[in-house]
Formats: structure tokens, C-alpha cells, sequence
């Protein structure tokens, strides 16, 4: 850190005197001269095209001024030292987060335009607002400077006066840290999944350092703080109150990209993030210009169809990866150069690994990283990782990237697979010498899958020289039994490998685990680098495959959905079918023609382009693989997240049936070494079985939004059938709602020890049960799904709610309704839970609150309450009597129930 002091005419004299320089680090002289900087590969990052001794665009300094009186103290001012020729030149502020121990939801922060303009007593840096445009022809335009009120981040300061022509603007620390602190305010509420007014915190930041780049200048503020109410799952190994924590941003002012970028129009057809800037000096209100985030990519030979770029996009692998996982990141992201070839670009993605004993960090805009984060917050909100991208706010550039994965969540999942599927996984953290050379295989050569599409897969080691080193005095293999976690811990000796539990006598194709994790990763960093390329989601992308094909490695080769783009399960094999690909492993045919779209320049022509763009488009109606949804909230089940295969719900009841079949196995094989591995195995089939069953409830949709008519032509709805909703529930009823579903194997139960038990309360089988079912009821019984069910029975052959309640009944209650009804303990747990369920539904329609101002909302509730209200009288005349001849349990169980409905009829 550079520290100037001035001696300034105002102490003790009319005329300048000469300048003191304190310097705090080597190489920098007044902070007016370029920064040496050393060609030194460990020292900084860049992509290669910068000189190592470029002149920064202008710099920020920390300057001391003398006072004025004997009685003053010396002044600190920290800001900008620029002259003329940095006024009115465009730049970008980018803020990014670059460490937190909380969850965060946005890494970036959208760019903003900066600009220094002269004012009296000096310059000022001001942010301007591009959410708004004016056109150039317009005299309405005019209007902008009483219309906007411009941000000021920088102020001239009289104080200081710098020789050479150089000026001074002085950093306005509280207009900095008030957006800064809303950003984060926002940030950490949706990471942690509540509103930013619910969200009780205080935050205090303070400057802990600058830097000087040849492109960028360089920010990094720490801001504390203190929530009330909410602790944070890691915090405590590092800090004693989990409510307090530190996070460290990162703010970059760097020059706005200049001219020979073409912005590209975006298209609702298309999955891009992009610009919004509306023009108000436009008579048509919807006028706006909304153009797709992209890199500048340009060819080297204009003139052919396939060209290498001027420049490629460049992402560095940055040193927290772990060694074993760097072929599968370099990839995931080189499967993109599939996609660009088709859009005329070779090799137009470009990989780097950081070296280990580099001493730059990630922070660098010059570089995009892909960087491993072990975090628990993250690993409890369920994130695989983050692709944010820094880009041009008018233009939609991109010039910035900074992809996060999570490292815990990653192995998280690995080490569910192997504990769900009762098989290995080897070693998967690099440098594990003593691991390696434990378990290896016989030749020690490296497995190559054809289906990976050319990428090295982890060999499946064994222990000894031979795939059984030992037998145990039962006929056991003793270290064949005996698997690896990924996780290793660390000893004198050096790293040896956890001993977490034993698997099923006979593992078939022991490398399965390897290929898996291999999928895994791969189409982790595929998915992240499609967000930095500018894409959004596609959750329709999953339903492409048909059924039949999903584990036909010849018929998928690496392709189990349409794009990388979508939220995918892990595609186990049922039982007695041969497992085929486990994630997608290369783009998907969506995946090519959204890159066409955004980043072959053949869409530029004058003369041609319109005509090429509608061509491109106009595939959307007709293939069924670029079918597009991005909003999985958006109650269309083609577009939700975690489901494959165009039957979705027949995939699902499938995956049921292969943990039933674990669960059946579980009666008779030894299950785990130690009572917490039993509990993991517990946790992993109450997740799976959940994860499936809630996908089911979801495809309870009456109507479907058609993404093909983007265009506002044609129809934009199609509806669910009568039939489609009874296979759905039937479903449910066989795999959720019967007597005997959801069993656990007592032999198994008992092996889940007693410290487990009490300190996760969660894990008895009673509310297991009631924990899963009551999410699954919340998705079939809600007000929400009632309104679009009311709203549908007018357009075509879908359940009334009153009609759709009846099967519901049907389901949950069946032929424990009757006079002979006696439901065991599981079907008394749903009945319970489906009234109390009710009964808060209809409590809400019949309140006697009434708002004169939201009449239609009275309206509403009314007819889904007269739509249902039958269903509840009929409910409550079944369960009117007590027949002599049923048991104490039963008849106190249909009391509880009339008790529970009562409280539904206000």
C-alpha cells in the first residue's frame, strides 16, 4: 500500500513545498508512475496478452496532507489520482464476492458504467444509470440530467493538489458502502432463503487494501457482520458465535470494453441472460433493449467457415482443485468447443491450471477461474456451485468470469452413491501416495471409456496385488470388503484412507464408481461454464430421452438429456439392468444451437443475418430436443428440476422400486461396521425416496405453458388429461400412501445406534415417514395447485378441485373409510397428516376477514371453498361413527380426525 504525503501551501507557506513519499511496498514511486511488475508466471495471472510493464489505467492512492495549524492533525484522503485525459472515458465497477462462510446468492454484482466528469474544485467519479436510454433523435433526451440523478462514488477534494497535471477524487465511503451493503443485504438473504427485510442483521465495512492493475484497479473491502437469530453450520470451527462472520468483496473499476463488439438481440426462444435498458423517449412502451450476455470472440480468418479466434476465452483451473478432479474440470469445459465449431469457431475455449506454488490470487479480472470451495453453507443449501460472469450492463459483453464449485457437496454426493449402491469408490483426493499404492490395479494403467468421449476415467483400485488380498475366517473378503471415502485424513505417517464400512460380497464392476465420479464432475463444470457463456437454465432439456433408452450407453454416448443446462438426478440403473451413462458428459443438441445462436458471426451480416437468425429460430417448433423452460416455479412439469426421460413419472417410480429392492436386501445382508455409517445409509434412502415421490406430486400439473410459441402464436397451453393425473396418483398410492410402503427392515432399524438417535431425532422411523409424506401432501394439497385446478377445469379435461380432492380421498383413506376400516400405524400417520393438512386449506378459504379492497380474493376463496367443501362434509359423514366391533386404536384415531376437521369448518 502506497501512502503520499503532500506538503501542501496552506502549511506555513505561499508556496508549494517539495513532496514527501512514504512507500509501504517496493516498485512504486508516487503512485504517478507506471508499476513495475515482474514477468513472472507465480507472481500474476493473465490470458497472455498483456505487457507485463503496462501503465495502469490510473491509479488509487491513500495521500496524507499536512494540517494546516500546529493544532491540526494530518489528513487521509483515499481516492483516485488521474488527469485530463481519464475524463469522460467510460469504465466498469464490478463487485464480486470473493470469500464468505455464508451462503451467497449472487457472487457478482451487475456492472455498473462509471465515468469521471469535471465539476467545480475538480473531477468526480459518478455512476450512471444504464437500466434507461433515451434515442439519439429524440429531443426528449435532453430531459436525462433532471430525469436521473447520477450516483457519486468520488468528489473533488480541495485539500489535496498534486503536481504534473494530476488530480485528485477523493473515495465517498458512505455512498460506497450503502450500495455495497444492499447488494450483500440481498445476497445473504436469498442464500439463506428469506426476505432481505426478515433478514435481522448489521454489517460494518472498512478498505483493507488496494492494487494497481494494467487493466483494472483493484478494491478489497471487508465487511462484518453480526446476524441475530441465524448461526451459521461451519462457522463455529473458525469462531466462537456462529451469528458473526467476515466477507470479503472485491471491487474492480476497469475500462468498459471498446468498439467492435456487436450486441445480438436476445430471443424468449433462446436461454441467455441479457440486458434490460428500457428507452423511454420510445411512443411504444414495450421497446427495450435487451441484448445476450457473450464474450467477444472474432476470427482470425474472417473469411473461413472454421477459424481459431483472435482471442480465446481462457479459464484457469486455479490450485484448490483437487488433483484427481483436474481432468474432468479441463473437461467440462473444453466439451464446449463442440458447440462453437458449429457457430465457426476452433479451439475457441482455452484451459490453464494455476500452478500450485502460485502466489496470485483468483481476485485478478485479467483471469477467469474455476475455483473449490469447502464450505458447509453451501453443502447444507444443497449448491454444487456458482457461474457468475461480469459483463458489459448496455452491451452485454462478458469480460469477467469467476465459477465456483463446491468441494463437500460434490463428495457429499459421491460418497451417498457408494453408500446407496453398496459399492466403492476409490480415492479421490490427489496425492494420496500411501492410498495408491494400498489399492491399485493389477497393470496400473488408466481405464479409457469410448462413452466418456475420449476423457481419462480414475482406474478402479483394488487392495494388493490382486483384486482379493485376504479372506476372514467366514469366508469374507476382508479388504475387498473395506471401502475408501472420498475424504482422507491426515496423520504423522501421512494420508491414509477412512475405513468407513463394508459393501456386498460381490461388487460388480468395481470401476462404476470411477466412471461416476469422472460423470459427475465433468457435467458439474460443464453446466457452470454454460452459465458464464451466458446461458440460463433449460429444465425441459431432461425430458428428451425416451424411457426405454436412458441406460443404453450405445443409444446415449454421453447424452442423457438434451443440455448440460438442466438440474439431472444421478441415472442409476434399475435393478437388473446394466448401468449406462450416469450424467451427461458432452453438450447436448440444445446446447449447440443456443451457442449458434449467441456467437456465430454469420448472424451479423447486413444483408444475410436476418434471414440466418429466423432460420435458426424457427427450429425451435419443430425439434423437440431445443425444446426450452427456465423457471422451474413456473408449475409447467416439463420444466422441473431433478426428473429425466420423457416419462418422468414411470423414471421415478422406478427409482422407488430399486430402493425397495435395497431395503428388501437390507432384511438379510450385514448393513455397516459402525452404528453412524447405518445412520448415513438410513439418511440416503429417506433422501432418494423423498427426492423421487416429490417428483411425482410435482407432475400433478393441469396444464402445460408451450415455451415453442414464444413468439405469441398459436396456442400457449396445453392441458394435462384425467387419465395422466389418475396414473400419477395411483403411483403415489402404490410407492407412498399403501400400508406396507416405506418399510425399513427392523433388523436394520436396530443397527442405527443409540447415540444416533439422540442426537438426530429426526432419524426414528416414525418421523422419517411423517417428515416425507408431509412434503409430498404440501405439494398435492395447497391453495395454489387449487386455483390453477379450478382455472384449468375451464379450458379442457382436467379435475375440478372438489373432484381432484375425491381421488385424493381415495388414496390416503381407502377402504379404511368403511364400517371394517383399520388402518395400521403408517396409514393412521397420513390420514393425520392429510387432515391437518386440509383443515388448514379450508380454514383459509372460509376466513371471515374480508378486505373491501381485494374483493376478487374474497371472490376466489369462496368458489374453491364450494368447490371442496363436499369433499369435507363427505369426509366428516365417513368418519361420523364408531362401529362397536373396531378396535380402542381405531376408534380413538377417528376421533382425533373429526377433532382435526372440526377446526376446517369456521
Amino acid at each position: 500500500m502506497t501512502t503520499i504525503r503532500i506538503f501542501s501551501p496552506w502549511a506555513g507557506g505561499s508556496s508549494f513545498r517539495r513532496l514527501s513519499i512514504v512507500v509501504a511496498i517496493a516498485g512504486l514511486t508516487m503512485g504517478l508512475a507506471p508499476v513495475s511488475r515482474a514477468n513472472d508466471p507465480n507472481e500474476y495471472c493473465t490470458n497472455g496478452d498483456i505487457e507485463p510493464n503496462a501503465e495502469p489505467i490510473f491509479r488509487f492512492d491513500r495521500i496524507e496532507v499536512p494540517p494546516r495549524t500546529e493544532d491540526d492533525d494530518w489528513q487521509i484522503y483515499s481516492g483516485f489520482v488521474l488527469n485530463d485525459a481519464h475524463l469522460d472515458k467510460e469504465y466498469l465497477l464490478v463487485s464480486y464476492i470473493e470469500r464468505s462462510p455464508a451462503p451467497i446468492a449472487n457472487n457478482y454484482k451487475n456492472a455498473e458504467i462509471l465515468r469521471f466528469v469535471d465539476r467545480p474544485g475538480g473531477p468526480a467519479l459518478v455512476q450512471e444509470n444504464s437500466e434507461f436510454g433515451f434515442e439519439e433523435d429524440n429531443p426528449i433526451r435532453r430531459a436525462a440530467a433532471v430525469s436521473f440523478d447520477p450516483l457519486v462514488l468520488a468528489a473533488p477534494n480541495r485539500n489535496v493538489r498534486l503536481n504534473n497535471g494530476d488530480t485528485f477524487a477523493e473515495l465517498q465511503f458512505s455512498g460506497f458502502f450503502d450500495v455495497l451493503h444492499e447488494w450483500l443485504f440481498e445476497s445473504l438473504a436469498e442464500g439463506f432463503g428469506v426476505r432481505p427485510a426478515d433478514l435481522d442483521a448489521t454489517v460494518s465495512s472498512r478498505l483493507i487494501r488496494h492494487q494497481n492493475f494494467a487493466r483494472n484497479v483493484s478494491l478489497t473491502v471487508q465487511t462484518n457482520v453480526t446476524m441475530r437469530g441465524r448461526y451459521l453450520s461451519g462457522a463455529k470451527v473458525n469462531q466462537a458465535d456462529g451469528s458473526k462472520f467476515t466477507i470479503t468483496t472485491r471491487h474492480d473499476i476497469t475500462e468498459r470494453p471498446g468498439a467492435g463488439f456487436v450486441p445480438r438481440k436476445n430471443d424468449p426462444r433462446v436461454g441467455y441472460f441479457h440486458t434490460e435498458r428500457d428507452i423511454l423517449s420510445s411512443l411504444d412502451r414495450t421497446t427495450a433493449d435487451r441484448h445476450v450476455y457473450r464474450w467477444r470472440l472474432e476470427k482470425k480468418d474472417p473469411d473461413a467457415a472454421l477459424s481459431d479466434p483472435v482471442k480465446p476465452i481462457t479459464f484457469w483451473i486455479e490450485n484448490t482443485t483437487p488433483i484427481a478432479f483436474r481432468p474432468y474440470v479441463e473437461a467440462g469445459v473444453l466439451a464446449w468447443n463442440e458447440a462453437f465449431e458449429a457457430a465457426g469457431f476452433s479451439n475457441a475455449l482455452d484451459v490453464k491450471i494455476q500452478p500450485d506454488d502460485a502466489r496470485w490470487g483468483s481476485g485478478n479480472i485479467e483471469c477467469n477461474v474455476i475455483r473449490w470451495v469447502a464450505s458447509p453453507e453451501y453443502e447444507d443449501k444443497g449448491s454444487f456451485g456458482f457461474g457468475p460472469a461480469a459483463n458489459d450492463p448496455i452491451t452485454g459483453e462478458i469480460f469477467a468470469a469467476d465459477i465456483r464449485l463446491s468441494y463437500l457437496s460434490v463428495v457429499g454426493q459421491l460418497d451417498d452413491w457408494r453408500r446407496f449402491n453398496r459399492a466403492p469408490v476409490s480415492e479421490l483426493v490427489a496425492g494420496a501416495d500411501v492410498a495408491s499404492q494400498r489399492m491399485h490395479t493389477p497393470d496400473e494403467k488408466l481405464l479409457v471409456d469410448d462413452g466418456f468421449a475420449g476423457v481419462r476415467v480414475l482406474a478402479a483400485m483394488k487392495a494388493g496385488a490382486g483384486p482379493y488380498a485376504g479372506e476372514r475366517a467366514d469366508g469374507r473378503d476382508t479388504d475387498a470388503e473395506k471401502v475408501l471415502s472420498p475424504l482422507t485424513s491426515s496423520s504423522a505417517e501421512g494420508r491414509e484412507a477412512i475405513d468407513v464400512g463394508y459393501f456386498d460380497d460381490v461388487v460388480n464392476e468395481p470401476e462404476l464408481a470411477d466412471r461416476m465420479t469422472a460423470e459427475v464432475i465433468t457435467n458439474l463444470t460443464m453446466h457452470e461454464v454454460g452459465h458464464v457463456l451466458g446461458l440460463k437454465h433449460n429444465f425441459r432439456a431432461s425430458r428428451w430421452r425416451p424411457l426405454d433408452a436412458i441406460h443404453d450407453r450405445s443409444v446415449t454416448k454421453g447424452l442423457i438429456a438434451a443440455s448440460v443446462m438442466d438440474y439431472l438426478p444421478i441415472n442409476f440403473a434399475p435393478i437388473g439392468t446394466p448401468q449406462g451413462d450416469f450424467s451427461n458428459t458432452r453438450i447436448g443438441p440444445y446446447d449447440i444451437w443456443v451457442i449458434q445462436f449467441g456467437y456465430d458471426p454469420t448472424l451479423d451480416d447486413s444483408r444475410t443475418g436476418d434471414a440466418a437468425r429466423d432460420f435458426l429460430l424457427a427450429r425451435a417448433q419443430n425439434e423437440t430436443s431445443l425444446a426450452r423452460s427456465e423457471y422451474p416455479y413456473a408449475r409447467d412439469p416439463r420444466g422441473l428440476r431433478w426428473d429425466l426421460t420423457d416419462q418422468p413419472e414411470v423414471y421415478a417410480a422406478e427409482r422407488l422400486g430399486l430402493i425397495d429392492d435395497l431395503v428388501t436386501q437390507l432384511e438379510t445382508a450385514p448393513v455397516a461396521e459402525s452404528w453412524i455409517e447405518s445412520s448415513f445409509l438410513f439418511d440416503e434412502i429417506y433422501t432418494q425416496r423423498l427426492q423421487a415421490a416429490l417428483r411425482i406430486a410435482e407432475l400433478i400439473e393441469p396444464y402445460r405453458l408451450s415455451y415453442d410459441s414464444a413468439q405469441m402464436r398459436g396456442s400457449p397451453i396445453v392441458m394435462a388429461s384425467r387419465d395422466d393425473q389418475d396414473v400419477l396418483l395411483k403411483i403415489l398410492q402404490e410407492h407412498v400412501f399403501s400400508a406396507e410402503a416405506l418399510n425399513l427392515s427392523p433388523a436394520f432399524m436396530q443397527s442405527v445406534g443409540p447415540d444416533v438417535l439422540a442426537t438426530h431425532p429426526g432419524n426414528f422411523p416414525f418421523r422419517y415417514s411423517a417428515s416425507m409424506k408431509a412434503q409430498v401432501l404440501s405439494t398435492l394439497l395447497n391453495k395454489e395447485l387449487m386455483i390453477r385446478l379450478s382455472n384449468a377445469s375451464t379450458f379442457g379435461d382436467s379435475y375440478s378441485p372438489g373432484e381432484y380432492l375425491s381421488k385424493l380421498v381415495d388414496v390416503i383413506f381407502g377402504a379404511d373409510l368403511t364400517v371394517a376400516g383399520r388402518p395400521n400405524a403408517a396409514r393412521r400417520e397420513q390420514q393425520i397428516l392429510f387432515a391437518t393438512q386440509f383443515a388448514i386449506l379450508m380454514a383459509e378459504l372460509s376466513s371471515h376477514r374480508r378486505d373491501p379492497r381485494r374483493s376478487y380474493v374474497t371472490a376466489l376463496n369462496a368458489t374453491l371453498s364450494t368447490s371442496m367443501r363436499p369433499v369435507l362434509s363427505s369426509l366428516q359423514r365417513d368418519l361420523l361413527l364408531d362401529w362397536p366391533w373396531l378396535d380402542a386404536t381405531t376408534k380413538a384415531h377417528r376421533e382425533e380426525l373429526r377433532r382435526i376437521l372440526r377446526n376446517a369448518d369456521f
